[in-house]
């Protein structure tokens, strides 16, 4: 599949390393369904890879990401950014095949796999990221709800994540702590276990396991079980 270059007002072509090098105010590398934008871009022929130097964006139709150095595999649509990283990842839309559900991720570094069958992410370094594979202070967010942890790993197509680590989870006025948890959003529901604790205003459970139905704003517990609660103050 050929490259198509436009917006270069400089070429540089190395035949001993098989380089290109395309630069000016805005220069846009089309190869298929792949889109580059960049004020310099250094392809390899002998890698099939795309280099971003000085920055630029990368747009398939399941992912865009900017950030300040990108590089990109041809082949294997893998895509390397680092510095100041922003984008977005398209993971499972509505029945019909229709891909409209996004997740965004911001970082230090990402690399992103833009094939079909894996549609991943990997984010170090301050990270925040609502689907996709995090480690580093990482964050999913599905409306109110939050979770936190050290890594977390989120399947775009079953819309679930798994979280180890320092797991910290907000929903509303319930906040709860464990060694690791997982996130179900077609079930609404949060699994929480290793020292799992939640708190809910001066209330407090802790158990071997806890479950909190999102949508039913309950909250199962399980093995050595110990509640302190307290109760409501009398009206006035």
């Amino acid at each position: 599949m050929p490259l198509e270059v436009t917006g270069a007002t400089r070429i540089e072509y190395d035949d001993a390393t098989k380089r290109w090098t395309f630069s000016g105010a805005r220069v846009v590398v089309v190869r298929g369904t792949l889109r580059v934008e960049a004020p310099e871009i250094g392809y390899s022929e002998r890698a099939r890879e795309i280099v971003l130097p000085r920055g630029g964006t990368v747009r398939t139709p399941t992912l865009e990401v900017g950030a300040d150095r990108l590089a990109a595999l041809l082949d294997t649509r893998h895509v390397t950014a680092e510095g100041h990283v922003v984008g977005r990842f398209a993971g499972d839309g509505e029945p019909g095949g229709q891909r409209t559900r996004w997740g965004t991720f911001a970082a230090d570094r990402v690399e992103a796999d833009d094939r079909p069958d894996l549609h991943q992410i990997v984010a170090t370094g301050q990270v925040v990221v609502d689907q996709g594979v995090a480690e580093g202070h990482a964050e999913v967010a599905q409306g109110s709800d939050a979770l936190r942890a050290e890594r977390i790993s989120a399947d775009l197509g079953r819309h679930d994540a798994a979280a180890d680590g320092d797991v910290l989870l907000d929903h509303g006025e319930v906040h709860g702590s464990a060694d690791h948890a997982t996130y179900t959003e077609v079930g609404q529901t949060a699994v929480l276990w290793g020292h799992a604790r939640l708190l809910r205003g001066r209330d407090t459970l802790t158990a071997e396991r806890v479950t909190v139905l999102l949508g039913e704003d309950a909250v199962i517990g399980e093995g050595h079980v110990r509640v302190v609660a307290y109760p409501e103050e009398p009206a006035p």
